[in-house]
């Protein structure tokens, strides 16, 4: 059993940074939680399911940021994370793309190493 199996379910996909063909980063979100899976990263112990976080509070845009277009993460108005890419949406996605994403889900089913102690 992985972590967050109830949460981390290709009806949370909220869709992807980087190359869809490529190890992308899947994100996830319900009304109530956030988080996303990362399958490739320099710091190998960044790559798996993060830790769940509450959407109070939570907002996700593309943006510029630091000279580069990327998706930006806050948590009450704080920049919290920033993406190495831009995000694409799951909507209007073909179903050969979603299928690549939901991949993810049964290849990491595990809490980031950088969480684990």
């Amino acid at each position: 059993m992985g972590y967050r199996d109830d949460f981390y379910i290709a009806e949370n996909i909220a869709g992807y940074t980087g190359k869809i063909r490529d190890n992308p980063t899947v994100y996830f979100a319900t009304e109530s939680e956030h988080g996303r899976i990362t399958q490739d990263h320099d710091n190998k112990t960044n790559i798996g399911r993060e830790w769940l976080k509450s959407t109070e509070g939570y907002s996700m845009a593309n943006e510029n940021y630091e000279g580069k277009y990327r998706l930006v993460e806050r948590e009450g108005g704080k920049v919290k994370h920033f993406s190495r890419h831009d995000f694409v949406n799951m909507e209007g996605m073909s179903q050969d793309n979603k299928a690549l994403l939901y991949q993810a889900i049964w290849k990491w089913t595990e809490l980031k190493k950088k969480y684990q102690k």
